[in-house]
């Protein structure tokens, strides 16, 4: 998909009534433009908005996703978890997208079509294809929201997370709704929304060094000095606890296929008590026989995700309903989870001129987030996808963030992804990011104002410094620190009578690395020394 524009009418959290941000202009919606590798990246000082943009548009998919329910599912949720069809946060809005139907096979920039969807206060939200006439959203329309919306984190934004849990939940609930049919096979989840936490993350670690080829992984590999993914551990616990829900196991029994494949693809498995271990070394046999059993990398995740999602009948009844109805941004800390169906353990990568393997729990947290927020945007190939990434580089090294933007162009098309297919959406702080990044792909944000994109604000920020990104988005002048700065402005600032106080002033200043504030110091010092020199003579 592709977005175009988006509008609130209504306050969100600090998003003002009225405002406005447009991805695309008309121009930039012809096939050259949309079949370009461009992310876009949200800029700007802290509490401008930035992440919050993220966060309305997770709310709004989780939201329409519902509408699309089948009406006894629509019924279900209503009676269960409070949900309106007219009541969603951001209550009144516009939206509008590309999107290619799901279903396509090589999609190409003529199958596009374009959406808008329209939600007034305290009404149902409705849909327009193209110059059609608005219609509310049905079933068969969920084919026109995108197959994947996927929200990260690297810092400790919870609050993009509630969207993406009530989704997890409403899956669950209709899964345990849908037991009664016989023939029922659960083939994937329901919904499109994933949010990659913990769980989630090891997930997609797994699904990539099993399912993508060596060159797709080759960039990722390099950057962390991976010589080869070793092995890992599947723990699946058996549901049957004194007191458990008898539905609980027959769910659990429902995924006896996806199970099965799992345990035929271990190197070894065995009983412990109501826990099944799955151990798996990983060599190119084991690749070859995950590739022929999975079609493609989404299909082995969402086997992973249809088995995490049983792990939420450890909630309290009592915190699912505060999650889903609560406006509060701690709604998500009333959960309590006791006891886990599906997890996955003992995770060994073997970095190059090591003898032994690691665990990857030892990793720093720089790459943990380098192979998570890398491995999401793996998984997509021909998905409609939106993908939402707040600050991903948070604990990258310099020489990382420098990096991100050309190893992920690199590894999308060394593993055959089609840019017309997701939109990728970046908040950050760092200028390294920023400037590999096109400016009409570059919104600026700034309280009290709609964002602008850098294009339109005539700032090139492709290939720029980021001494200068930091300057014009940033509104920092100084290249050094404030409290290094604050030092070499008490050695300019002082009075100089004589050529002995001048002289202390540059020893005083050699405390200071080289910058070009300590060059205008020094040009400041050498012209007091000549005005001194001049007044003796």
């Amino acid at each position: 998909m592709k977005l175009v524009r988006f509008s609130l009418f209504d306050r969100f959290r600090s998003l003002p009534k009225g405002f406005n941000v447009t991805f695309r202009e008309e121009y930039a919606l012809a096939e050259k433009e949309i079949n370009q590798f461009h992310p876009f990246c949200f800029a700007g000082l802290n509490g401008s908005g930035k992440s919050n943009v993220l966060e309305a548009l997770a709310e709004i998919f989780n939201h329409l996703e519902c509408c699309t329910f089948p009406e006894d599912i629509t019924t279900l949720i209503d009676d269960q978890k409070n949900f309106k069809k007219e009541v969603c946060q951001p209550d009144a809005f516009e939206l509008e997208y590309l999107i290619v139907q799901q279903g396509k096979e090589n999609p190409t920039f003529n199958d596009y079509v374009r959406v808008v969807i329209k939600k007034e206060s305290k009404k149902k939200p409705q849909i327009r294809f193209g110059t059609n006439d608005y219609v509310d959203l049905t079933h068969s329309i969920k084919s026109y929201l995108p197959e994947l919306v996927i929200g990260y984190s690297s810092g400790e934004n919870q609050i993009l997370n509630l969207p993406f849990l009530r989704a997890k939940m409403l899956q669950f609930e209709e899964y345990l709704y849908s037991l009664d049919k016989s023939d029922l096979v659960f083939n994937k989840p329901e919904t499109s929304l994933t949010y990659m936490d913990y769980e989630m993350s090891q997930a997609i670690l797994v699904t990539n060094f099993l399912m993508q080829n060596e060159a797709t992984l080759e960039p990722i590999k390099n950057v962390l000095n991976i010589e080869k993914f070793y092995g890992f551990r599947i723990v699946i616990n058996d549901i049957g606890y004194k007191g458990e829900k008898k539905e609980y196991e027959s769910l659990l029994n429902k995924l006896n296929k996806h199970i099965n494949s799992l345990k035929k693809l271990a190197t070894c498995y065995y009983k412990d008590g109501k826990s099944l271990h799955l151990d798996y070394y990983i060599n190119d046999d084991t690749k070859t026989a995950f590739q022929d059993c999975f079609k493609s990398p989404i299909e082995l995740f969402r086997v992973f995700q249809i088995l995490s999602i049983l792990n939420l009948r450890g909630f309290k009844p009592n915190s699912l309903k505060e999650v889903f109805t609560s406006n509060s941004l701690y709604a998500d800390q009333k959960i309590n989870s006791e006891r886990s169906v599906f997890y996955f353990n003992k995770f060994l990568i073997k970095k190059n001129e090591m003898k032994k393997p690691m665990l990857v729990r030892s990793f720093s947290d720089g790459e943990h987030q380098f192979l998570h927020s890398m491995g999401i945007c793996l998984l997509l190939k021909n998905k409609s996808a939106l993908l939402l990434l707040d600050e991903p580089e948070t604990h990258f090294n310099p020489d990382w963030r420098s990096r991100f933007i050309s190893i992920l162009k690199d590894s999308l098309e060394k593993g055959g992804s089609n840019n017309i297919m997701r939109d990728i959406l970046i908040t950050s702080h760092s200028p390294f990011i920023i400037s590999d990044c096109f400016p009409d792909k570059v919104i600026v944000f700034q309280n009290g104002q709609d964002p602008q994109n850098a294009k339109d604000m005539r700032f090139n920020t492709f290939g720029t410094s980021v001494n200068i990104v930091l300057e014009e988005i940033f509104k920092k002048e100084e290249s050094i620190p404030q409290y290094s700065f604050e030092e070499l402005n008490k050695i300019k600032n002082r009075v100089f009578n004589t050529l002995e106080e001048i002289q202390q002033a540059k020893e005083d200043a050699r405390i200071l690395g080289e910058s070009p504030e300590k060059v205008f110091l020094f040009r400041h010092l050498i012209l007091k020394e000549e005005e001194i020199k001049a007044n003796k003579n």
